[in-house]
């Protein structure tokens, strides 16, 4: 039996469906084996192995030989044998087989019984199967999807808003207040970064001129500058008769580096975000105008695919106060300045890194841990009797929410331990991993339509007679439903290889 099984109850007071059946089962070999007084939950806990081959469940004697000191493979061995006995030869029986193996008990179950049980319990309860009270009184922060206001939503979105509306309505029917939240990644240097490639070249263009989503135009224009900027690196190469060939990872960032100092769209970039934390009027009126164009886009897809929020929360409201916490840290002597004159604190004494990690950049701007930081402070401040906050987000950022919670613990903060990043796989296409600065990304609007249009296909082919309106009905809630099946089916530790030719299975 592995030891990274997942425990659950059994007592058939608390749980529904077989799993209650299978409770009664033990419970009563339970009390002929240490009789009714020697019971309580914790010695009817059992576990779902890891691993189907050890069984649908598992019962562990361990605590049990600790409470009527014998020993527990005694324990299986008695137990297991009159499980056995007790089930019928035949009918409708719940357990399939039993396998004692040393001190557990492995529970196999009889699948047509359980699939029984289980539409039977679905059709009788209806939308409240499944529910129990598990986490009743307990109030936990789901946040999710937090996309970055340069850019229209893909696949890598639409994977992170299914798992985190997935977790959030478990934890629901468990009982838990939720609060679902959605971070906007509204301000930095990306944004600014579209911002100025619409200064540029835009030319006063607008959605409504041009007939775009908000959020793909504006996108677009976060290509137009990653791809001059790397027609000026191409150049900078050429004049400066440098060849990256060949050059390892290390040497090429290096390289990369040199240039970025002495790129003049780079640098007026980087001071245009100055400017902009500075409260620039004129620049602060062109963030508002191009972020208002990408909200009313996102708006449109997140009703399509079903992403709701009770709260937003926007980087731009919370980064100023990540600054001052860092700030009065450092005057309490936790952290320090770097040689270039940038904010940061050392955590290479718990193995993170190999160098001190930026907290604010030497021109005072920040960075999104600076605004991680104020956001968990103001949540906790903000939302009374706040349990726990689960981090919906990609694995590549695993470095940094270990960071984020070693430094907020060092901060003193004592709801440290109550913050989890819930990390998944990539979403990866079959030339590699999707880049948005150079426009190799699945786009989610696309995606679905093409879904749509597939469907629609099939179903007008089915049904003759069906209206337009129909046909478009049944297209977008099949299409809506094999997206989300196909993202939410693949373990959340996996990668996922997208190929967009192939699209989703519709079987």
């Amino acid at each position: 039996m592995n030891t990274t099984s997942t425990t659950i109850s059994v007592n058939p007071e608390s749980v529904q469906g077989f799993s209650a059946k299978l409770g009664k089962i033990l419970l009563e070999a339970l009390i002929e084996v240490i009789g009714p007084e020697n019971i309580d939950d914790e010695v009817l806990k059992m576990a779902i192995p890891p691993d189907p081959k050890m069984g649908d469940f598992s019962y562990s004697c361990f605590c049990l030989a600790q409470r009527v000191k014998r020993a527990p493979t005694e324990l299986a061995k008695k137990l297991g044998s009159l499980l056995i006995d007790e089930q019928p030869s035949s009918g409708n029986k719940l357990i399939g087989r039993i396998e004692v193996a040393g001190p557990y008990i492995n529970f196999f179950l009889n699948r047509q019984t359980t699939a029984d049980l289980i539409m039977d319990s679905v059709s009788e309860e209806k939308g409240n199967y499944g529910e129990n009270n598990q986490f009743n009184g307990k109030t936990i922060m789901v946040e999710y999807l937090a996309p970055n206001t340069n850019k229209p939503l893909h696949i890598g979105h639409l994977r992170n808003g299914v798992i985190g509306t997935t977790v959030a309505n478990l934890l629901e029917a468990s009982g838990a207040k939720v609060i679902r939240a959605n971070n906007i990644n509204d301000r930095g240097i990306h944004i600014i970064q579209s911002m100025m490639a619409y200064q540029l070249w835009g030319n006063e263009e607008s959605p409504s001129s041009t007939g775009e989503k908000g959020d793909h135009f504006v996108g677009r224009y976060y290509v137009r500058f990653h791809q001059e900027i790397a027609k000026l690196f191409k150049q900078w190469l050429d004049g400066k008769n440098i060849s990256i060939e060949g050059a390892d990872s290390r040497e090429k960032d290096k390289i990369k580096e040199e240039f970025q100092k002495q790129c003049p769209l780079v640098q007026r970039s980087h001071e245009m975000l100055s400017q902009w934390e500075a409260g620039d009027p004129a620049i602060n009126a062109l963030w508002k105008k191009m972020n208002q164009w990408v909200y009313e886009g996102f708006d449109l897809t997140n009703r399509r695919v079903g992403f709701t929020f009770d709260r937003v929360y926007y980087e731009s409201n919370t980064y100023k106060l990540g600054r001052e916490i860092i700030l009065n840290q450092l005057g309490g002597g936790v952290g320090g300045y770097a040689k270039d004159g940038s904010t940061v604190i050392d955590l290479t004494d718990v193995g993170m890194g190999s160098n001190p990690i930026s907290l604010i950049r030497k021109d005072g701007t920040s960075l999104y841990i600076t605004q991680d930081i104020g956001l968990a402070a103001t949540r906790f401040t903000e939302i009374a009797g706040l349990g726990n906050i689960i981090y919906v987000v990609a694995k590549e950022q695993e470095f940094h929410f270990k960071a984020l919670f070693e430094i907020l613990r060092r901060y003193g903060y004592p709801w440290h331990s109550q913050l989890y990043h819930l990390s998944y796989g990539m979403v990866n296409l079959p030339s590699g991993r999707m880049k948005s600065r150079e426009g190799t990304i699945v786009d989610a609007d696309e995606l679905t339509d093409q879904l749509h249009s597939i469907l629609a296909e099939i179903i007008k082919g089915n049904d003759t007679n069906a209206s337009l309106a129909e046909v478009n009905q049944r297209a977008e809630a099949v299409a809506i439903g094999a997206l989300k099946y196909m993202l939410v089916s693949v373990s959340p530790k996996r990668d996922i290889l997208f190929d967009p030719q192939k699209s989703v299975s519709l079987d």
